[in-house]
């Protein structure tokens, strides 16, 4: 039986990779910084940022799916996650990266995810790398409390259209990819959703599942930027959510790419299913 390592297996991708694996039959060891409870998962404690407990996770295992915690600098873990896979002789590692990445970006989050797709390319692993647009859950998991009390959520997408993805989706792509290496070494894989909406058109989608209005809010990305300071985020943080929502407002998240519907062997879960599954998070 195939034993993959799921680093990140907290988060939302990460408990949906676990999950996939687990469907498929496949033995898993769920890490974290602090080791999770998981059913029917291995929880380990691992600290990518620093290496601590990460020999021991890959110890044994066949595949390891790598998710570099968002921080201020997200190369070193990555950096360090491949220092340790290439000491224990790692089979095939996949890592998570995010659509656009490449070193010459303009936005610093997508340089580091080329920086570490690059370092993964050079490491002599076999490897795949998954870049995925924004997902189809960060309306529940940024917005929901907004939502709640305001029946709004905001941004500054400017009224460009994104294909959001969903975690799920992901999930079960890494999980296609780990369990069957050979068919998928060397390769890049650019997955989105399979529609393209403005967030006004998403909270309309939201409104027709919660049964009252709820209204996206277009700021500019001054307004953004201020109200992020004013919360006493770190510098870091607001000019890389600032960023993402440029990527919208530019209108490069807005392609419906194909190559997850052959991952899934499945059309892609659409927008309206992944809210009517978290309509509780909004009431």
């Amino acid at each position: 039986m195939t034993r993959v390592l799921v680093t990140g297996a907290t988060g939302t991708i990460g408990k949906q990779v676990v999950a996939a694996l687990q469907a498929r039959g496949a033995t898993v060891r769920a890490g974290a910084r602090h080791a999770p409870r998981l059913e029917g998962a291995e929880g380990v404690a691992l600290d990518l940022s620093t290496g601590a407990g990460l020999a021991a996770a890959l110890e044994g295992v066949d595949a390891a799916f790598c998710l570099a915690p968002f921080v201020e600098d997200m190369v070193a873990p990555v950096e360090t996650f491949i220092a340790h896979a290439q000491a224990a002789k790692l089979p095939f590692v996949l890592k998570l990266s995010a659509a656009g990445a490449a070193t010459d970006a303009g936005l610093a989050l997508a340089r580091q995810h080329g920086a570490g797709d690059a370092a993964l390319q050079a490491s002599g692993l076999a490897y795949a790398v998954l870049r995925p647009t924004f997902f189809q859950e960060n309306i529940a998991n940024f917005h929901a409390e907004s939502i709640r009390t305001s029946g709004a959520f905001y941004g500054a997408s400017a009224g460009q259209k994104t294909a959001y993805i969903s975690a799920r989706d992901i999930g079960e792509a890494a999980a296609a990819i780990l369990l069957n290496p050979a068919a998928h070494r060397g390769q890049t894989y650019d997955i989105s959703g399979p529609e393209a909406l403005t967030d006004t058109e998403v909270a309309a989608l939201l409104s027709a599942i919660v049964e009252r209005d709820v209204k996206y809010v277009n700021l500019t990305p001054e307004v953004m930027r201020s109200n992020m300071a004013q919360a006493s985020m770190p510098q870091w943080l607001v000019d890389g959510l600032v960023g993402l929502e440029g990527v919208k407002a530019a209108g490069y998240a807005a392609a419906t790419l194909g190559q997850l519907g052959a991952l899934l062997s499945r059309e892609p879960t659409r927008m309206h299913e992944t809210l009517r599954l978290q309509r509780t998070h909004f009431a």
